[in-house]
């Protein structure tokens, strides 16, 4: 039972804890993605802004951001010339980076970005193009990297799974002393019902453990244990009383007719016989009162008695085969 009522608890306990903490990693990994790719967008309108406007604090601007994230940035014009370039956009992301001005030069929308986990890895393209949105005089190619962002997103997932692995343990430990607190007097209860049934009278259990209902289950079988045994011990008073009582009043009723015996007509023989027949039969019904109330009690005392410990048994036994004779 306590294993069944464990494995219950812990299962509705980790379902909780994975409904709450699930949706928290997700959401922080969605918030961490949002904030990485607002200040993308913003400063890539900003450059936009400025090479729509021809302003010289396009240079400075793009020196400041590839300075501050380590992101490569390029501007173009219309035909595809870079004006601005800093950082590297070749190698493996140089067809990506083609693709992404080709599509801004176009004014097509720009893919969304999943969701940044702890494992991310490699650099992200953002692109937009430059222009009143009617007309495109050339684009904003941005290539970004997602490590810093990643670290942030694992950061904070490592401290919530340290949370709940630390809440778990707390539950763990709650719900282990509160099945315990629940289960051992309904074990001690088990004992105790189990020592009536192998014939100990007025088996107590500790009443004040557990929960109320439970408290009042034990107190109620102390009252029961506690009436069997006052009940058998008036059964053995009754027995005993009764056979000694009428042990005394049958012998004199022997005696007197054992007097009698010379003295009977011989018309009176045959109920003379019966007579002392049905005395010997109401001798032998008294003794076996006396001997079953006799047995009854050293049967009690015996299952009252604690078991001998096996070892104890093996080493006196032991004992007796080396001295070469039963044990005294």
């Amino acid at each position: 039972m306590r294993r069944r009522l464990l494995i219950v608890l812990f299962a509705a306990g980790l379902a909780a804890l994975a409904a709450f903490a699930v949706p928290l990693l997700y959401t922080t990994s969605a918030e961490r993605t949002d904030r990485f790719v607002s200040r993308r967008n913003a400063d890539m309108n900003r450059f936009a802004e400025l090479a729509m406007t021809g302003s010289d604090q396009l240079e400075p601007e793009v020196d400041a951001h590839a300075d501050l994230y380590g992101d490569a940035v390029t501007v173009v014009d219309a035909a595809g010339r870079p004006l601005v370039r800093r950082g590297d956009l070749g190698g493996q992301a140089a067809a990506e980076v083609d693709l992404a001005i080709d599509a801004a030069l176009r004014n097509q929308r720009q893919a969304s970005v999943p969701d940044i986990r702890p494992w991310s890895a490699g650099r992200v393209v953002f692109a937009r193009p430059v222009g009143d949105g009617v007309e495109v005089s050339g684009a904003v190619v941005l290539l970004s990297s997602q490590r810093q962002a990643a670290s942030d997103v694992g950061r904070v997932w490592g401290h919530v799974l340290l949370g709940v692995l630390a809440f778990a343990v707390l539950f763990a430990t709650v719900m282990l002393v509160l099945v315990r607190w629940v289960l051992r007097p309904i074990t001690q209860l088990e004992h105790g019902l189990r020592a009536v049934g192998e014939g100990v009278l007025a088996a107590h259990v500790p009443p004040r453990q557990g929960p109320s209902e439970v408290r009042t289950l034990l107190a109620s079988f102390n009252r029961m244990s506690a009436a069997v045994a006052e009940s058998a011990r008036r059964q053995r008073a009754l027995i005993d009383d009764t056979s000694h009582q009428l042990r005394n009043p049958l012998m004199a009723m022997r005696l007197r007719m054992d007097m009698l015996d010379g003295w009977l007509p011989d018309g009176a023989r045959d109920t003379y016989t019966s007579m002392v027949t049905e005395a010997g039969r109401l001798q032998v019904l008294l003794d076996g009162m006396r001997a079953l109330a006799v047995a009854d009690a050293a049967a009690t005392e015996l299952a009252a008695r604690p078991p001998r410990p096996r070892a104890t048994r093996a080493r006196r036994c032991g004992n007796a085969s080396s001295s070469g004779g039963p044990p005294r």
